[in-house]
């Protein structure tokens, strides 16, 4: 049985001839295998790398006290214009 790999070993050895198709044939086959592997990683590296930086990013957010009474978080305390009233 040929597989696709022996059918483009043969059509390099006719290409570049019986010396220098098979080492043709070699590189260009590990450069893919190479490629196969190292090109998800960059993505995989570029993905957690933009992740990494959106959570440093949401990190570096400041909760002023107006966005803490937004939140509900200080919603009981009394504002400063009753609290000051004396009459």
């Amino acid at each position: 049985m040929t597989t696709v790999f022996d059918i483009w070993a043969n059509l390099w050895t006719a290409w570049l001839g019986p010396q220098w198709g098979p080492l043709a044939w070699t590189l260009v086959k590990n450069t893919i295998l190479v490629l196969c592997i190292v090109l998800p990683l960059f993505a995989c590296v570029a993905y957690l790398t933009l992740w990494e930086r959106k959570l440093i990013g949401w990190m570096q957010i400041r909760l002023v006290p107006t966005a803490w009474v937004r939140s509900g978080c200080c919603s009981r305390l009394p504002t400063q214009s009753s609290s000051c009233s004396r009459s």
